[in-house]
């Protein structure tokens, strides 16, 4: 264990009576872990407490008495969890607990509990035949049917994607109707990315990149479809590539050319009038796709 890790055991380990004797696990995982930090990375720590409050939201508090308990020197990214809901997420093979049973590393497990669903995540993963990439994960689907991931689908999957593609287009409007702009072109960029991802969950390939113009492409080239339907989701590509970069200057000041960067100056009505009409075309194409892909 390097330096970094045995700093981050000791100093969880240490915490333990000041966090409480509900305690029932810490794993860390991501980069600290994989041996790719960047200086900025953050430690990524899922924690098993009990008891937590059933309502997610409300367990800012103990959040963030955790982080100013445990005062690490980096930044700290927590996943709080009672135990049930832990083993819930490695038996239905949520994307995220799939990256923890592959490079987690178990610091505190004193049932075991931790370990033993790690080992059969793993095993699952092996017998089942997913595929671990840099930013995600391939799923095995049968060609044009409904494919169990676990009490999930991926047909389930791809209409959450989509549901919520169509409320960032909803939200996209209003704001242009509020001549708030780039804003609503960040939503447009939203929308046009997670209806990208429910394009190729239909395909059981799952990333977590905002970045998903290359992906489709290279998905679409190798799929069998009509020939018309792979010219609509070239376009979805197109339209997704054309707006990755809105992924921040829609959000973010910053410098530019000897001045300042200031999305609010930057963006006008015609804009945001067309980032809509390409969000609405990439939904429409989205949703027919699906439609065809599980034959409803």
């Amino acid at each position: 264990m390097n330096p970094m890790l045995k700093n981050v055991e000791g100093t969880l380990l240490g915490a333990l009576p000041i966090i409480g004797v509900g305690m029932k696990g810490v794993v860390l995982f991501g980069s600290s872990v994989r041996g790719d930090p960047s200086e900025d990375s953050d430690i990524d720590l899922l924690i098993v407490l009990e008891p937590l409050d059933r309502n997610r939201r409300s367990r800012r508090e103990t959040y963030v008495r955790i982080k100013q308990t445990l005062n690490l020197s980096r930044p700290l990214d927590l996943l709080l969890y009672e135990k049930r809901e832990c083993l819930y997420n490695f038996r239905n093979h949520n994307p995220l607990f799939l990256d923890i049973a592959t490079e987690g590393l178990v610091l505190y497990d004193p049932e075991g509990f931790l370990k033993r669903e790690m080992d059969t995540t793993r095993e699952y993963i092996a017998r089942k035949g997913l595929v671990k990439q840099d930013d995600g994960w391939d799923f095995p689907v049968d060609y044009r049917k409904v494919s169990s991931l676990s009490k999930v689908s991926n047909r389930d999957f791809v209409i959450a994607w989509l549901t919520d593609s169509q409320r960032d287009l909803a939200s996209a409007r209003k704001l242009h109707d509020a001549s708030l702009c780039e804003k609503s072109i960040y939503h447009c960029q939203q929308a046009v990315e997670k209806a990208s991802k429910a394009v190729l969950l239909c395909w059981g390939t799952y990333r977590k990149t905002h970045f998903t113009a290359g992906i489709l492409r290279a998905e679409v080239a190798g799929q069998k479809m009509p020939e018309s339907l792979r010219n609509d989701l070239n376009r979805i590509s197109e339209y997704a590539e054309l707006m990755e970069p809105e992924i921040s200057l829609a959000r973010y000041p910053g410098m530019h050319e000897g001045g300042l960067w200031v999305p609010s100056e930057e963006y006008g009505e015609e804009d945001s009038s067309d980032a809509i009409d390409k969000a609405e075309e990439v939904l429409k194409i989205a949703d027919k796709f699906v439609k065809w892909w599980f034959k409803s």
